[in-house]
C-alpha cells in the first residue's frame, strides 16, 4: 500500500494512540487541515486497512474514531507507515499538487501543513505560492498570506470549480480521463502513489467521472452538440467537479450574467445543459439549481466544435464573419502571405470563432497544452496573428493559448500551400478541435506527401469504423482499438512521429505486394477523387441555384406593413410553400420563429434582412429573396435601418459536406459589395446568374 502525507499522519496519530478515541477536528487540527478533509481521506483507506492487515475503523458520530484490531497487525500497518520514503516532487508537480491544497481547504490552510504536504521547507512554499500566484489570479482567485493565520485562497465558488477542472485535465491529459471513465487501467492514471493524482481523486472521486460520462451518452445523439473529442471531455470534468463540489457542500454563487452567442446556439446548448444535469442528478441523487444550469450552459458556448461542418456559416452572426474575414485579410498583411482565398481557413476560424469570443468575454479558462511547441515552430506567424488580433480586436487582449489556437489554423493553411498529394489513405482523429486536426492534417500532408488524407474523425466513430477504408488511422489520441493498429502522434508532428509513420508505410509496403500500382494509376485515382468532390459541389450548387426564387412585393410584399413578426414569418414561409419548397411547411414556420427570436441581421451598411434555419420540415436548402413592400412590426428588432429586401436561407439538418461547403460560401457572399448589389437589384435572373458564376469557380477552386 502506498499512503499519501495526509493519510500516513492521520493513521499514524491512530495507530499509537491506546487510548479512548480521536474526533476527526482532533486530528484535522494535529495535521493543519479540517475535519471534513480527514473524513475524506480516512474514508478512501478504510476498505483497504481492512483489506491488507484485518484492521476496522470504528466511530460513532460526535464520539470520535479508533482503529480495532490484532495488535501484531496494528504494528505492521505502522511499521509499514514509517518505512515509507515519500517521492520527491518535480517543481510542476509541487505546484500543482499545492494548488490542488489550496482550493480544498475551507479558508485557511496552516503554513506548517503546506510544508508536511510538499514535503518542503517554508522558504520553498512562500516561494511556490508567489509562482502560482499569477495562474490564479488568471483564473480570478486570489491569494494572501498571514502571519499567525496562514493562507488564504479567496474567490468564487465557480471560479474555484473552474481552476479544478483546469488542473485535473493538465495533470491526466486526455488518455488519463478516459482510463478513468472506461476503469482501463491500461489508459488511465499512472502510479496510484501519485501525490498529485492522489489529491485530485480525493477531491472528485473516480466514480463521477464515470456517472458524467454516462450521463452523456444517454443524451440522444441528434440533441448532442457535436464537441471536440477534448472539449468533451472538459465536459465530463466539470460536470464530476460540479457533483464533487455539491457533495462537499459547496454550492454556485447566483447565476451569472454572460455576453454574446446566438440564439440558436443559446437554446441548443441550454437544452443540452439541463439534460446533462438531469442525468447526473439520476446518477447521485443532487439536486441541481439554476447557478449550476448555467454553468454548464456557458462551458458548452464556450466549447468548440468537432469539425467545420458542424454549422454552416449562415449559423454564425454575419458581423462576427465581417470581424472575422477583416482579421483573416490582417493576418495576411502582417505575414507577407495571402490568407482570404483559403476557404478552409475561413470554414475552420468560422466554427472557431464564436465560442473563442465567448470564452473571452466571459472569463473562461483557455488552455492550450501545444502553446510551447507552437510559439517555438510557428513564432513569426505567431507574432503576426497577435498583431492582427490587438488590431481587429482592441477591446480584447487575446491570451496566448488563444493566439495558439488561431496559429494553428493558419499554420495548416500555410502547410496545405506548401505541398499537396498522397498515396496513403489516412483516416485522422484529434482531440483538441478543428485546428489540432487541421494542423495535423497539413503537417501529414506536407512532410509526407505520400498520404492522401481521406477524412477527419472524432474518436466516438472509432468503433464502427470499416477499417478496410484507409491505409494509416493516425491520432493524437489513445483509442480503444489495438495498438498496431494506428499512429499515435502530436498534432505537430515532431521528428518521431514522422519517424514512426515512414516506418508504418515501410512495413505496410512490405505487406501489400512487390509490385505497387504504377505511379500514372495513382495520379489517375487521385485526380479521379478530386473530379469527384468537384462534382459533389457542383451537384449542391445546381440543386439551391434550382431552387433559387425572388418574390417581389407583387407577391405579397407590401401586406409586411403591420404586420406583427409571427404573422409576417408565416407569409414567407406560405410564398416558398407555394413555390414547392417545402414539405412541411407548419414545421418550417415552427423552426424558423424559434431561429428568428433575435428578429434576424441586418447586413452591414444595406437594406437587407438576412433570416436562417435549419428544419426537418423540407428535403433541400433553399434561398430565397423577398422583396419588402414595408418592414413588419417588429419594435424589438435592433435594425439600423429599415429592410428593403429579406434573404431567407433554409436548410435540413445532417447536411452533406460538399452542401455545407456550398451555403458556406453564399453566406461568405453576403459581405461583398457585389453579392450585395445583385441582391438589392432584386431581379432573378440576375441573382442566379451572380451565384452561378460565383458557385462554379468555387466548386472547381
Amino acid at each position: 500500500m502506498v499512503f499519501s502525507t495526509r493519510q500516513r499522519a492521520a493513521l499514524g496519530l491512530l495507530l499509537t494512540r491506546d487510548y479512548g478515541e480521536m474526533t476527526l477536528g482532533e486530528i484535522g487540527s494535529r495535521i493543519g487541515v479540517s475535519g471534513r478533509t480527514i473524513a475524506r481521506e480516512l474514508g478512501r483507506i478504510a476498505p483497504l486497512l481492512l483489506q491488507s492487515y484485518g484492521l476496522v475503523l470504528s466511530g460513532k458520530s460526535g464520539q470520535g474514531l479508533r482503529i480495532l484490531g490484532e495488535p501484531d497487525n496494528i504494528r505492521d500497518c505502522l511499521a509499514a507507515i514509517e518505512s515509507e520514503v515519500p517521492s520527491e516532487l518535480g517543481v510542476e508537480e509541487r505546484r500543482r499538487l499545492l494548488a490542488l491544497l489550496l482550493i480544498e481547504a475551507d479558508g485557511v490552510i496552516k503554513l506548517h501543513s503546506l510544508e508536511s504536504e510538499l514535503r518542503s521547507s517554508a522558504q520553498a512554499v512562500r516561494r511556490d505560492l508567489e509562482e502560482l500566484r499569477p495562474w490564479l489570479e488568471s483564473s480570478g482567485l486570489s491569494l494572501s498570506l498571514r502571519r499567525g493565520v496562514g493562507v488564504i485562497l479567496g474567490g468564487r465558488e465557480s471560479d474555484k470549480r473552474q481552476a479544478l477542472a483546469s488542473l485535473i485535465m493538465d495533470e491526466f491529459g486526455e488518455a488519463g480521463i478516459l482510463g478513468l471513465v472506461r476503469s482501463d487501467s491500461s489508459a488511465g492514471p499512472a502510479s496510484p502513489g501519485s501525490p498529485v493524482r492522489e489529491e485530485a481523486l480525493g477531491l472528485v472521486p473516480p466514480a463521477l467521472f464515470k456517472d458524467a460520462e454516462s450521463a452523456l451518452s444517454e443524451i440522444p445523439r441528434r440533441e448532442m452538440l457535436s464537441l471536440a473529442p477534448r472539449d468533451y471531455l472538459g465536459l465530463v470534468i466539470h460536470l464530476a467537479v460540479s457533483a464533487a463540489r455539491k457533495d462537499e457542500g459547496y454550492e454556485l454563487e447566483e447565476a451569472l450574467a454572460d455576453e454574446g452567442g446566438g440564439a440558436a446556439e443559446a437554446e441548443v446548448a441550454a437544452r443540452v445543459a439541463a439534460l446533462a444535469l438531469e442525468g447526473m442528478a439520476r446518477k447521485t441523487g443532487a439536486e441541481y439549481g439554476p447557478a449550476d444550469l448555467r454553468s454548464t450552459y456557458r462551458y458548452l458556448m464556450g466549447a468548440k466544435p468537432e469539425r467545420p461542418g458542424a454549422a454552416y456559416l449562415g449559423e454564425i452572426d454575419l458581423a462576427a464573419l465581417a470581424e472575422l474575414k477583416e482579421f483573416i485579410a490582417a493576418c495576411g498583411e502582417l505575414y507577407g502571405r495571402p490568407f482570404s482565398d483559403d476557404a478552409a481557413l475561413r470554414d475552420g476560424l468560422a466554427a472557431h470563432w464564436g465560442p473563442a469570443l465567448y470564452r473571452l468575454r466571459n472569463r473562461l479558462p483557455i488552455r492550450n497544452p501545444l502553446l510551447a511547441q507552437i510559439r517555438s515552430e510557428y513564432g513569426e506567424l505567431f507574432a503576426s496573428i497577435r498583431a492582427a488580433a490587438d488590431r481587429v480586436l482592441p477591446e480584447l487582449r487575446l491570451p496566448d493559448d488563444e493566439i495558439g489556437y488561431l496559429a494553428m489554423h493558419f499554420g495548416s493553411s500555410l502547410e496545405r500551400r506548401a505541398k499537396a498529394g498522397g498515396r496513403f489513405r489516412a483516416l485522422v482523429v484529434c482531440s483538441a478541435g478543428i485546428g489540432s486536426a487541421q494542423m495535423l492534417a497539413s503537417r501529414l500532408k506536407a512532410e509526407l506527401p505520400e498520404i492522401d488524407i481521406v477524412a477527419s474523425l472524432s474518436w466516438f466513430d472509432i468503433q464502427a469504423l470499416d477499417r478496410d477504408a484507409c491505409d494509416i488511422l493516425v491520432s493524437t489520441i489513445p483509442l480503444p482499438i489495438p495498438a498496431e493498429e494506428y499512429i499515435l502522434v502530436n498534432p505537430l508532428l515532431p521528428p518521431e512521429g514522422i519517424a514512426a509513420l515512414k516506418g508504418f508505410m515501410a512495413r505496410r509496403r512490405d505487406r501489400i505486394s512487390a509490385s505497387p500500382p504504377p505511379l500514372e494509376r495513382e495520379r489517375e485515382e487521385a485526380r479521379f477523387d478530386d473530379m469527384k468532390a468537384m462534382n459533389e459541389r457542383l451537384a449542391a450548387s445546381i440543386s439551391i441555384l434550382e431552387r433559387l426564387r425572388v418574390f417581389g412585393a407583387e407577391g405579397g410584399g407590401r401586406r409586411s406593413a403591420g404586420l406583427d413578426w409571427k404573422a409576417f414569418l408565416g407569409e414567407l414561409v406560405d410564398r416558398c410553400a407555394s413555390e414547392g419548397l417545402l414539405e412541411d411547411p407548419a414545421l418550417v414556420l415552427r423552426d424558423l420563429e424559434l431561429r428568428s427570436a433575435d428578429r434576424g441581421i441586418l447586413l452591414p451598411d444595406s437594406s437587407l434582412l438576412f433570416l436562417h434555419a435549419r428544419s426537418s420540415g423540407l428535403r433541400r436548402p433553399s434561398l430565397s429573396l423577398h422583396v419588402l413592400g414595408d418592414a413588419p412590426a417588429a419594435p424589438e428588432a435592433r435594425w439600423e435601418r429599415r429592410p428593403t429586401r429579406l434573404i431567407l436561407m433554409l436548410a435540413p439538418p445532417g447536411l452533406g459536406q460538399a452542401t455545407q461547403e456550398v451555403l458556406n460560401e453564399i453566406s461568405s457572399s453576403f459581405l461583398e459589395q457585389s453579392a450585395v448589389e445583385a441582391l438589392e437589384a432584386g431581379d432573378e435572373s440576375l441573382l442566379r446568374k451572380y451565384y452561378t458564376r460565383l458557385l462554379d469557380r468555387f466548386a472547381r477552386s
